[in-house]
């Protein structure tokens, strides 16, 4: 995939003519802790430098990424994003590592289900950051006011999920006789049968921006298996198939949206690590809606559950989230104070914090604000508990 993506570079330098634009971007994100000895939960450093190219039909855009994380002792150069666009009279065709996003939830991933995710940091870094782009062909044919997306996705890559220090989500708990057990993880080979395939048909009817979706691939997160005659632990990525679909309707100063989808069958992780399989949903329904000129207010309902649940399944059997978000801009927009709110409602946990953004200055963006994390030690956001934190974001343009 490396060589394609080598291909893909020398290909936009020998077809498009001098027209190129340069950019980047210097984040800083540092986070400490609210106790007694002010660790630090979050200290990284990301340089992002971007680079476009265009022609009157195509587009490439390819990203170098620089990340020094200290919490993470990770030193990593990556070509973060790198594709070229063809765009026709009537559809586009765009080929490369890229982002997919087909879905719009705030704080939380319904039908936003294409990329893997880096959970390093749960869920407090940019989504575009948390969001992991993977090498996609992706076409799209536009008609009036509908169009269809189609994607293949030739490699896989698993989500980063922390099994282990501050931010662990989830640790499994081998029974006692499993503790010796080897683990192996099965990552897929990348070749024609690990090939995901999706599309999506959207369309603006009677006011209203509609959705459908369908998606057939590997999880991106391990699910659990023994094998007693090898003593081996594997982490497996089963294939799933989703459909879901989308709505978006303004009402006046008031957007409703909506968003769900319902997989025929998943498998699950459990304590004798046996893995079940059941139908799984999630759907989301909220609002956005302009109350001034300069004050906005998104909520949001959430849940998700296992259909065919059996007390096995390491996972809850349902999670349901409000989500509350207030934005105020004032002084010309450049102070921006904001509120958030994640709550579940199934084991009362919750995730609250509140920032202060200023774009005060040309090309600096800065964000400093505070999480709290409350709920039982084994509840969603409550293992956090002891992560209360402040925090200081800078991001430098040029």
């Amino acid at each position: 995939m490396k060589k394609l993506i080598l291909i893909l570079i020398i290909a936009v330098n020998l077809v498009l003519p001098a027209e190129y634009t340069m950019s980047g971007v210097l984040k800083s994100f540092y986070a400490t802790e609210t106790g007694r000895d002010h660790e630090f939960l979050i200290e990284y450093n990301r340089f992002q430098l971007k680079t476009e190219a265009y022609s009157e039909n195509l587009h490439g855009l390819f990203v170098v990424d620089l990340l020094h994380d200290l919490i993470n002792h990770k030193e990593v150069i990556s070509l973060r994003e790198a594709w070229v666009e063809y765009f026709g009279s009537s559809f586009s065709i765009k080929l490369g590592r890229q982002h997919v996003v087909w879905g719009k939830v705030d704080g939380y991933f319904v039908n936003d289900i294409v990329n893997p995710l880096d959970l390093s940091y749960f869920l407090l870094q940019d989504f575009d950051d948390i969001r992991t782009p993977v090498n996609i062909l992706k076409g799209k044919i536009y008609k009036g006011n509908s169009s269809f997306e189609f994607i293949a996705i030739p490699e896989f890559k698993s989500s980063l999920i922390p099994t282990s220090g501050k931010w662990s989500i989830f640790s499994v708990q081998f029974p006692p006789m499993f503790q010796n057990f080897k683990i192996l993880d099965i990552v897929p080979e990348n070749n024609l049968n690990s090939v995901g395939v999706g599309g999506r048909f959207s369309a603006f009817l009677l006011g209203t921006d509609l959705s459908l979706i369908f998606l057939r691939k590997m999880e991106y997160t391990p699910v659990m298996r023994i094998n007693m005659a090898d003593s081996l632990i594997m982490k497996t990525y089963p294939w799933f198939t989703f459909y879901g679909l989308s709505f978006s309707r303004p009402l006046g100063t008031l957007v409703l949206r909506g968003e769900g989808g319902y997989y025929k069958q998943r498998y699950f992780t459990t304590v004798d690590l046996r893995p079940a399989k059941s139908p799984f949903y999630q759907f989301c329904i909220g609002f956005d809606y302009e109350l001034l000129t300069n004050f906005n207010i998104s909520m949001q309902y959430i849940e998700e559950g296992i259909t065919d649940y059996s007390p096995k399944i390491i996972q809850d059997e349902k999670r349901r989230i409000s989500t509350s978000f207030l934005n105020y801009k004032f002084a010309e927009e450049t102070i921006k104070p904001g509120v958030i709110l994640l709550y579940n409602l199934e084991d009362e946990s919750f995730m609250s914090g509140l920032n202060l953004e200023l774009d005060m200055v040309d090309n600096l963006n800065i964000v400093v604000g505070g999480f709290i994390f409350n709920g039982e030690r084994d509840s969603f956001f409550g293992k956090f508990d002891s992560n209360d934190l402040l925090f200081l974001k800078v991001k430098y343009y040029f």
